[in-house]
């Protein structure tokens, strides 16, 4: 079980490590395959590029789908990145060198799953059932614990906590090309009566391999769950969030022209909202759901094949389905980022890349001022020694808000995770993750910290246990939404 998931930093599910994101009505990350819940909210890295497409020519499916999470990443950037997000999810102890982005993206899910239940020299893989040229990976999970804060909000109280989680991953086995489908549900209940935790998400994906060093990667997600009534956009006296619903495409052509390497990507990322209540009583939030359109171009030069310096632009236009909002507001926006940085590959001791950069989003309505921030973003996976990776992720983003007196918040995140391989089928994990975001306008701050162990046993290749327990509290300007939440889970989980 891995915080890191907890905190998929994905860029959200505008996706990365998977989908696109949510925040303040935009769409969230992918979280991966499901263990501790979070108490806390999901650090959707909405800004964490992947290695310039091509990189290498014989990177194989690994490098593909860090190829796919660029592109979900740089559009969690304009998405504006954070979902606050029910569920933590476990990592899998089976991946060398998880990363920590996210839940929130579904190529990097899927890699992930891919990788851990195809590498034959591990024992206790999952062997999945083959169905011509296709493997079939089912597995469904049962968990349950106790957590001190069963809204992860101010006000909230303890509980009991049952969750079920199945779950369905199939595979392409072609020589050539490639395919995959992921499925999971999950439902989470309390014992003090608070509202119950349903999620569902279906990513889709398909990568097509053409020229030497040329491919293109295509992605189509679902992600249906419920807000967090921590979320600062929604109403005074909520008790009852809305679910939110998501929709995101993307398709990027990577190839290369001797040394220099090239990325060219467009996505769509759709979000809709039901309604919210209070006391019973029916609040629409209709005017948050909007689509957000994105095309990026990353150009990068081998200096050798282990650096990459690169430079990466992106233009978004966010278009909402009213065209005012409840307070008679245009909030449609046009945004554009640039940024620069290096990828650096050193496997299997070290490998990642960082990036500088600026992004900014101006509005169609003159009473809403521009939001922009200095970027930086970047993932490091360091691994001293075949038992011990040390992880590293920072983010950047921008996100819109429905609050009359505000653009939207500037968030910078950050994690860190370290995980120890016990022994063959035990692994043992730490983790630790820090978000600051501020709202212009308003100038409210929020700080949410999240710190967490975690253990799991791989008792065959049919079974696992997993526990973690996490820590997490948010400090904020505005006192009211200040909270502590504790949680401890246990999950059994059988796969095949």
């Amino acid at each position: 079980m891995r915080l890191n998931a907890i905190i998929p930093l994905q860029a959200a599910f505008v996706a990365s490590l998977l989908a696109a994101p949510a925040a303040r009505g935009e769409a969230a990350s992918l979280a991966e395959v499901a263990g501790l819940r979070a108490s806390s909210a999901d650090f959707g890295v909405a800004g964490v590029v992947a290695p310039a497409g091509g990189e290498a020519e014989d990177a194989g499916d690994a490098e593909q789908a860090a190829e796919e999470a660029a592109l979900t990443a740089t559009t969690d950037v304009q998405a504006n990145g954070l979902e606050i997000n029910r569920s933590v999810t476990t990592a899998n102890p089976r991946l060398a060198a998880e990363a920590m982005i996210d839940t929130s993206d579904p190529p990097s899910l899927i890699a992930g799953n891919a990788l851990r239940r195809t590498v034959d020299d591990d024992p206790y893989a999952p062997l999945g059932i083959r169905a011509g040229s296709f493997l079939l990976f089912p597995e469904v999970g049962f968990g349950t614990g106790y957590t001190t804060n069963a809204t992860d909000s101010a006000g909230g109280g303890d509980s009991a906590l049952a969750v079920v989680e199945p779950q369905l991953l199939i595979e392409s086995d072609w020589s050539r090309h490639g395919a995959s489908l992921f499925l999971r549900g999950s439902q989470e209940t309390y014992s003090d009566g608070s509202e119950n935790q349903p999620e569902a998400e279906a990513v889709a994906t398909v990568r097509l391999d053409f020229a030497d060093r040329w491919n293109a990667d295509l992605l189509s997600g679902y992600r249906y769950g419920r807000e967090s009534l921590s979320d600062p956009n929604l109403p005074g006296g909520v008790d009852k969030p809305p679910d939110v619903y998501r929709f995101d495409n993307s398709a990027a052509l990577s190839g290369a022209f001797g040394r220099h390497v090239f990325t060219l990507g467009a996505s769509s990322n759709r979000s809709t909202y039901g309604d919210a209540r209070s006391g019973g009583e029916r609040i629409d939030q209709g005017d948050r759901d909007n689509t957000l359109y994105a095309g990026r171009l990353r150009a990068g030069y081998e200096v050798t094949r282990a650096f990459v310096p690169f430079v990466e632009g992106v233009l978004t236009n966010r278009v909402y389905d009213r065209r005012t909002d409840d307070d008679g507001i245009v909030r449609t926006s046009h945004g554009n980022g640039l940024r620069a940085g290096f990828a650096f590959d050193r496997s299997p001791v070290t490998s990642g890349e960082i990036a500088l950069g600026y992004l900014r989003e101006n509005f169609d309505d003159n009473a809403l001022a521009p939001l922009s921030a200095m970027t930086v973003d970047g993932e490091l996976a360091w691994s001293p020694t075949e038992l011990v990776t040390v992880t590293t992720v920072i983010a950047s983003s921008l996100n819109p808000t429905t609050d009359r007196d505000s653009s939207g918040s500037v968030i910078y995140d950050g994690a860190l995770g370290l995980s120890y391989a016990w022994r063959a089928n035990v692994e043992l994990g730490a983790d630790a993750g820090v978000r600051y975001e501020r709202f212009q306008g308003t100038d409210e701050v929020d700080w949410t910290y999240q710190m967490g162990v975690d253990a799991t046993w791989q008792i065959n290749r049919y079974t696992e246990l997993a526990a973690g327990f996490v820590h997490e509290w948010r400090q904020s300007t505005d006192r009211t939404s200040d909270y502590t939440s504790d949680t401890l889970r246990i999950d059994l989980r059988v796969y095949r």
